[in-house]
């Protein structure tokens, strides 16, 4: 009698295997964005951290503000000037994200913008970006090995009916291979209390 089974059981068995594993695969897709990468390093009175996953140019300039906030006296025009370039660096290194999710330079930016930017990101330059959860992503996305500020101008944003200080800075980026993305961009930065944030950036 049990002869009789033998076959449907190991069918069925294989079927809920395989019921398994689509299901894993679907669940994985449908949440890509919801993802943990741990910090590697963070200057917390700012809020600022280096990701696991972060580019070797990243991780200089990071360094680089780290020790401009480090000073017991902070040159703004320093501090704008590496925080853009470390800015333009996180958004453009496109080969070290993890999917298009993993928004570049949100930390960054001013906490009333931060949604929005997300959104243009995710709608645009980030659109298009193969997911790496699994670590075996074959796509050629840009990766950033130089930034140079070609130029900073002093001047003032207006946010509603406040003004703040601010830099506009010409930044020149270079890539590991030219796939066609902005080789020039204009970031602006204000202040706000102690602290720097971008609130605007736009190709040139």
């Amino acid at each position: 009698m049990t002869k009789k089974y033998k076959v449907p059981i190991i069918i069925i068995t294989i079927l809920l295997l395989v019921s398994v594993v689509l299901g894993l695969v679907y669940f994985m897709r449908d949440n890509e964005h919801e993802f943990v990468i741990k910090n590697k390093d963070i200057i917390s009175k700012y809020n600022y951290s280096l990701k696991e996953n972060d580019s070797s140019l990243k991780e200089e300039k990071f360094k680089e503000l780290k020790n401009i906030l480090k000073q017991d006296e902070i040159d703004d025009t320093e501090y704008a000037v590496v925080l853009a370039e470390l800015f333009v660096v996180d958004v453009y290194d496109l080969d070290s994200k993890l999917n298009k999710y993993d928004i570049g330079g949100l930390e960054y930016i001013y906490e009333s913008d931060k949604d929005k930017f997300k959104s243009i990101m995710q709608d645009t330059l980030y659109n298009n970006i193969e997911d790496n959860t699994l670590n075996n992503r074959k796509q050629v996305l840009p990766k950033v090995i130089n930034v140079t500020t070609n130029e900073v101008i002093q001047d003032e944003y207006k946010i509603n009916d406040l003004s703040f200080s601010c830099w506009k800075i010409k930044i020149k980026i270079d890539y590991k291979k030219d796939l066609g993305y902005d080789n020039y961009v204009l970031v602006t930065v204000i202040k706000d209390s102690e602290k720097l944030y971008v609130v605007e950036i736009n190709p040139e």
